[in-house]
C-alpha cells in the first residue's frame, strides 16, 4: 500500500508551494489589502465537480454572516478583496437553468492572507449518501506533503462506471466501507487558527508553519468530510510507524515482535532508544524492548514484518532519508508476550509506541488458544488429469472454532507412486505441459495454478501441499496435525482421482 506521506525535499517542496500560490491554490502570503490590513482576500472559481476545467458563469457566491455577495463571470471567477479574518462559510447559490447542487464551503481567512480556491459543485442528479476521507489524521513537518483522497458511498445502487476513476484528489477508492468511488472532485479547504500550509485543487497539502487545523472536503451541503492535520517543527516527531499497524489478533501464551520507527519533521530518524512501548490494559500480557537480539535476528524480524514488497520495512513509502535505507538500529523492536489465560471471548486492548506525548497505537486482541479439536482439509476430494495439479490446504481448529497456530503438519500420499506432494512455492518443480496452465518457462517459477480471480497465490508453507500426479489412478492425500503443547494429533484425508490427459 502506498503511503500518503512524502519526505521533504526542501528545495522541490518550496518550489511546489510557490507554484501552488501562483496558480491560486490554498492560502497565500499576505495580500496587503488597502481596505483593512487585518482582513484577507478570498477569490477563486466555481467549477463543475466532474470537469474542474469548466467554470460556471452567473453563480451567486456569498460569504455567510456578511454583506459580501458576488456573481461569477464568464469563466466562473469571483473575488472578495476584504474578508474579515476568522472561520468563514462560502455559500454557492445556483441560478435557474444550471443543473448543479448548492454548496456551503467552510474555510479560514487569516490577517493579510489571500485564499484562492476552486469551489467544485456536483451535478444536480447525483446524490451520494456519505463521504469518506483518507487519511483521517496526519502529522507532517514543514514542507512535507500529504495527499488526501475521498470516496463517496451509496445506500442504493452503486456507481458502476469505472472508466474515469482514479484522478488525483478526486474520488478514488474503494473507501473504508467498500464503497465504490466516482470521478468527481471535491472542494478542498483548510480550517486553522493561523496559517499552517497550502492545499492544492488535487488534495495535496504542504505544511508551511507549525500548528493544528482541519482539512475539509466538500461536495455539497450534505456531504462534507473533515480530517485533522498537524504541522510540526523540524526537531519534533512528525510520525511514528508501527508494524503490524492493523488490528492484530494472536493466541494466548505466544510471543510476537512489534517494530517501530520515529521520524522528525525534518525527515530524519530518531534513535530507537527514544521510543517507549506500553500496553493497555496490562492484563493483555507484557511488552518490552528486545535488546537481546543479535544483528541477524533483528534483520530477520524487520524484513519479515515489512508491509510492502518494494523495499525495507517501515520506510513510510518514501520516508527513507536521502542516501539509502535507514540503519537497523533506528528501529525499535519490542517483544509482546500474550497472557496465558484470557476469557473465552478474549481480551482487547492496544499496544502503543511513543516519543514523549506523541504516539501511535495498534489494536490487539488476545484469544484463548485452547487445544486442537478438529482438522479440515480443502478440497475434500479432487478430480484432475495427468499433467495437472491440485492444491490442498489444511487447518487445525480449537473448541472456539478458531484456526490455530503453532501446529505441526505431516503430509502423506497413498499410494506414493500416484504422484508427489510439493511444499513451499520456491520448491515447486518445472511445470509440466498443460493447456490449462501458464508455462513458466525455463528457470522461472510461474504463479500457482490455483489462485483467486486477482491472481494472488494461495498460501504455502506447512499448511498446504501441491499434488502433481504421475499416472492415472485413485488415492488419498492425508495430513496429520499435531498440537505439541497438548500432545494431540488428529488426521484428515482427501480423495483424489487422476484421469489420463486428453
Amino acid at each position: 500500500m502506498t503511503s500518503c506521506f512524502h519526505a521533504p525535499n526542501r528545495s522541490a517542496a518550496f518550489l511546489f508551494v510557490m507554484l501552488l500560490l501562483l496558480a491560486g491554490c490554498g492560502a497565500g502570503p499576505p495580500s496587503g489589502t488597502d481596505d483593512d490590513p487585518t482582513a484577507g482576500v478570498l477569490k477563486g472559481r466555481v467549477v463543475d465537480s466532474a470537469d474542474p476545467e469548466t467554470g460556471l458563469a452567473g453563480v451567486t457566491v456569498r460569504v455567510e454572516g456578511t454583506d459580501l455577495v458576488a456573481v461569477t463571470d464568464a469563466n466562473g471567477n469571483f473575488e472578495f478583496s476584504s474578508v474579515e479574518s476568522g472561520d468563514r462559510a462560502v455559500v454557492i447559490d445556483i441560478p435557474e437553468g444550471l443543473d448543479y447542487q448548492e454548496s456551503r464551503v467552510e474555510v479560514s481567512i487569516h490577517d493579510g492572507e489571500t485564499v484562492d480556491m476552486d469551489v467544485a459543485v456536483l451535478p444536480g442528479g447525483f446524490h451520494p449518501d456519505r463521504l469518506d476521507i483518507e487519511p483521517r489524521r496526519a502529522r507532517v513537518g514543514i514542507l512535507e506533503s500529504v495527499h488526501y483522497y475521498v470516496s463517496l458511498g451509496f445506500d442504493g445502487p452503486e456507481w458502476t462506471d469505472e472508466s474515469e476513476i482514479g484522478a488525483d484528489g478526486g474520488a478514488t477508492g474503494p473507501g473504508p466501507d467498500g464503497d465504490y468511488p466516482v470521478p468527481f472532485r471535491p472542494t478542498w479547504t483548510i480550517r486553522s487558527e493561523k496559517p499552517i500550509g497550502v492545499i492544492s485543487r488535487e488534495g495535496i497539502f504542504i505544511g508551511t508553519a507549525p500548528g493544528r487545523g482541519e482539512i475539509v472536503a466538500t461536495f455539497n451541503n450534505d456531504n462534507v468530510a473533515i480530517a485533522r492535520i498537524e504541522v510540526v517543527s523540524d526537531n519534533e516527531v512528525a510520525r511514528i510507524f508501527v508494524v503490524p499497524h492493523r488490528p492484530f489478533t494472536m493466541e494466548s501464551g505466544r510471543d510476537f515482535y512489534f517494530v517501530a520507527s520515529a521520524i522528525t519533521g525534518a525527515g530524519s530518524f530518531l534513535s530507537a532508544n527514544e521510543i517507549e512501548w506500553s500496553l493497555v490494559p496490562s492484563v493483555l500480557g507484557s511488552i518490552e524492548r528486545a535488546d537481546d537480539l543479535t544483528a541477524g535476528e533483528r534483520e530477520e524480524i524487520l524484513f519479515g514484518l515489512r508491509p510492502t514488497d518494494d523495499g525495507p520495512p517501515m520506510h513510510g513509502g518514501g520516508m527513507v532519508p536521502e542516501g539509502g535505507a535507514p540503519l537497523l538500529e533506528k528501529y525499535s523492536i519490542a517483544r509482546f508476550h500474550a497472557t496465558g489465560g484470557p476469557p473465552d471471548d478474549g481480551i482487547r486492548g492496544e499496544i502503543r509506541a511513543s516519543v514523549g506525548d506523541y504516539g501511535e497505537t495498534v489494536p490487539v486482541e488476545v484469544i484463548p488458544r485452547g487445544e486442537l479439536l478438529r482438522v479440515e482439509i480443502v478440497p475434500g476430494d479432487a478430480e484432475i488429469e495427468t499433467g495437472g495439479a491440485a492444491l490442498f490446504v489444511a487447518a487445525g481448529f480449537n473448541r472456539f472454532d478458531r484456526p490455530m497456530g503453532n501446529l505441526e503438519y505431516a503430509w502423506e500420499l497413498v499410494p506414493p507412486d500416484l504422484g508427489m506432494l510439493v511444499g513451499d512455492w520456491p520448491d515447486w518443480p518445472d511445470w509440466p505441459d498443460n493447456p490449462g496452465m501458464e508455462d513458466g518457462g525455463e528457470g522461472e517459477t510461474p504463479p500457482p495454478p490455483m489462485g483467486d480471480e486477482t491472481g494472488r497465490p494461495l498460501p504455502g508453507g506447512p499448511m498446504a501441499r501441491l499434488f502433481l500426479p504421475d499416472r492415472p489412478g485413485e488415492g488419498t492425500v492425508r495430513v496429520s496435525v499435531t498440537d505439541p503443547g497438548a500432545g494431540i494429533t488428529i488426521e484428515a484425508a482427501a480423495q483424489v482421482v487422476v484421469f489420463p490427459s486428453e
